[in-house]
């Protein structure tokens, strides 16, 4: 008795734990490869409310999805059910049947948790193969948590999982049906642009969270129609507008399908930016402006590069499989049975008859291509697949897998093309045909996970799959080095690790500075520049043996980057001297417009040779005190970054006076700087 006590305490505790953890869950993301999947909050039908497709993924310092690096590919990404003709019994209050009705358009609400309050989709799995913390220990001596894990600090690990992560959630319909979706996504470097969303539609009779207990007795539903919609699938959101050439530019993105010819091999709809000819000049792949860059900026380290290509990517969304019939668990090629794209007005919502009509083309198998002679349609960035008609009997399922899929050229490639076309050393025409290997690109990654599918997924195994990273990264920062050192991965296949840096920020590509033994647990970086902010993340990889993917047969699989990237910089410094004899102010003059700050800061003064403990204040020369800095590490450094007074304001051009105090011996030292413009 006392056993079985225990047990239920601790079911309990795990279950409340669950319970709690969902809530934060829903405004998580998807993360462990290129392509994440940002989620703020869940909303029906069999969809998520506010998802945007992010790639490449890893951009998060910015508050929103619009800073930071983010470059969203697709939002309000969602299912939407209908039936035809549905029919449905009036009774009287003894429960005989009166009369059966026909609603020629029926749009099925959430069950009813309470009189008043319907059920939500809720957020039941969220799991990872591994969560990989990582610690950077400044120069202060502040240690920094990974980003990602504080965010996702609930998520279960799981190291049988057949994915490197998986979401799982469910809604419960009010004729008695529920929809279970999960979302599996992986680290794999040949496999991290496509998450796969695998659906399932049971007919069992529920009507609440509990899908152990049948609350009505399930009847045979027929003509069920359902469309995959997306608001605004676009190569990226950024692009759009907001950088063009005037900042008033419409959505200028062409959106097709591939897959309706018998014997295509795959079915997906994908956008890619165009030419808007409101803009004056070859807009396509939305280069960056150059009057909107600028060389001499205090943050030499912008986002964007002149000329770069920042909407250079595909998006698409695409099938893997679907059920012919609840009976019959063939893939039908026949679905979907049509596509279109449009603005939103032509995604009428829950208007049946127009959704109908517009939505699904009144049930007749058509497929809408765009007419590349014309010019590219301004303000369609709404498209949508429909699948049907299901008859879902009682006590049936119907199953569907889809891909989510980024894919196209990188970012350091798209500043290295979109540079030499604004110079003129491309022409057009390769410029063009730089932009359409995106498609391929597309088409590579979507095939990747048709195979996956096939052969792994579909069949519950995971596929071969890179090694578990090294945990427990630890970087530090150190007199003229950054320490690093780690726990070796569980992985039994590991071949060697590979260790990557990033000057100024963690967006982007960053470089393979090392590759060491299986059995190595620490890597001392020295070849660097002091002061200057350093990421990192290692990787496990093997030596490829075990790769059987087709398409990559034989190369090394590696472990993903966000496991264990740092999110926190480390700098190497000097150590600090024992007087203030010869103390510096770095640069002196300072110039507002034009210094060349550090990378990844936009403004920085330095303080340097000074000793390990001591204050320092900042006036105007009028005695006015503008800032006070505190110093108490071993390093001789001091920044002043963002270069804000006490008061939070922005320094202005003048003359000012410090004043250093060293707090163990009394010495101090005073000196001057100026700030110009």
């Amino acid at each position: 008795m006392k056993i079985k006590t225990q047990i239920v305490i601790i079911a309990f505790v795990i279950l409340f734990t669950a319970q709690h953890s969902l809530v934060f869950a829903q405004r998580e993301r998807i993360q462990v490869g290129d392509l994440w999947e940002t989620v703020d909050g869940l909303e029906s039908p069999l969809g998520l409310q506010g998802l945007y497709l992010v790639w490449p993924g890893g951009g998060e310092q910015g508050a929103s999805l619009y800073e930071g690096g983010f470059r969203t590919n697709s939002t309000g990404a969602k299912f939407r059910f209908m039936f035809k003709d549905y029919e449905y019994e009036v009774k009287d209050s003894l429960g005989n049947v009166l009369e059966t009705r026909t609603i020629p358009f029926y749009h099925p609400g959430y069950a009813l948790k309470t009189e008043t309050q319907a059920y939500q989709p809720e957020i039941i799995k969220w799991m990872r193969t591994y969560r990989g913390p990582t610690t950077v220990i400044t120069e202060d001596g502040v240690a920094h948590r990974n980003l990602v894990e504080k965010q996702s600090m609930y998520v279960i690990a799981y190291k049988k999982l057949i994915a490197d992560e998986m979401v799982e959630y469910t809604e419960f319909f009010n004729d008695g049906f529920y929809v279970k979706t999960k979302y599996y996504a992986w680290a794999n470097p040949y496999h991290d642009d496509y998450i796969i969303r695998v659906v399932e539609i049971f007919n069992l009779g529920n009507l609440d969270d509990d899908v152990f207990t049948q609350e009505m007795e399930p009847k045979d539903l027929k003509n069920l129609y359902f469309d995959f919609y997306v608001n605004n699938l676009s190569p990226n959101n950024k692009g759009e507008g907001y950088y063009s050439y005037d900042a008033t530019g419409m959505w200028d993105n062409w959106h097709d399908y591939y897959g309706d010819n018998i014997g295509d091999s795959l079915r997906f709809m994908y956008a890619f930016d165009g030419d808007d000819p409101d803009i004056p000049g070859d807009d396509r792949g939305d280069p960056y402006p150059p009057q909107f860059y600028d060389d001499n900026s205090m943050n030499v380290n912008q986002l964007y590069h002149a000329g770069e290509f920042i909407s250079a990517m595909y998006a698409g969304y695409g099938v893997l499989y679907i059920d012919a019939s609840t009976s019959n668990r063939r893939d039908d090629p026949m679905q979907p049975f049509s596509y279109s794209y449009g603005d939103y007005t032509r995604a009428p919502g829950w208007r049946e008859e127009l959704r109908w009509l517009d939505i699904f083309n009144s049930g007749e198998r058509s497929f809408r291509h765009p007419d590349y002679a014309q010019t590219v349609p301004i303000g369609q960035e709404s498209c949508w697949m429909a699948f049907g008609p299901y008859d879902l009997p009682a006590y049936g399922k119907l199953r569907i897998a889809f891909v989510h899929a980024v894919n196209g050229p990188s970012i350091s490639k798209c500043k290295e093309m979109g540079a030499r076309y604004l110079n003129g050393d491309i022409t057009k025409a390769e410029k063009d045909l730089f932009l359409d290997s995106g498609l391929d690109s597309l088409a590579l990654t979507i095939g990747r996970a048709k195979w996956n599918w096939d052969n792994y997924l579909s069949k519950n195994r995971m596929m071969p799959n890179a090694p578990l990273p090294p945990t427990e990264l630890i970087i530090q920062s150190k007199p003229k080095s950054i320490h690093l050192s780690w726990t070796l991965s569980e992985s039994p296949d590991v071949a060697h690790y590979n260790v990557y840096r990033k000057a100024g920020n963690n967006l982007g590509d960053f470089e393979r500075i090392a590759e060491l033994a299986p059995t190595d647990t620490c890597y001392v970086d020295s070849l660097l520049n002091l002061g200057v902010a350093y990421y990192y993340y290692v990787t496990s990889a093997t030596d490829g043996s075990e790769n059987v993917d087709p398409t990559c047969y034989g190369a090394p699989l590696e472990s993903g980057k966000f496991f264990n990237r740092s999110y926190h910089p480390a700098k190497a410094y000097r150590e600090a001297v024992n007087t203030l004899s010869h103390v510096r102010v770095v640069p002196n003059p300072y110039n507002l417009i034009q210094a060349q700050s550090w990378p990844g800061e936009t403004d920085r003064i330095t303080f340097t040779n000074l000793t390990r403990k001591c204050i320092i204040r900042v006036f105007t020369v009028n005695g006015d005190l503008v800032k006070t800095l505190k110093k108490d590490n071993n390093s001789t450094y001091i920044h002043w970054t963002p270069m804000l007074t006490d008061d939070n304001l922005f320094i202005a051009p003048d003359i000012y006076i410090y004043h250093i105090e060293d707090l163990d011996s009394g010495d101090s030292a005073t000196g001057k700087f100026v700030v110009v413009r």
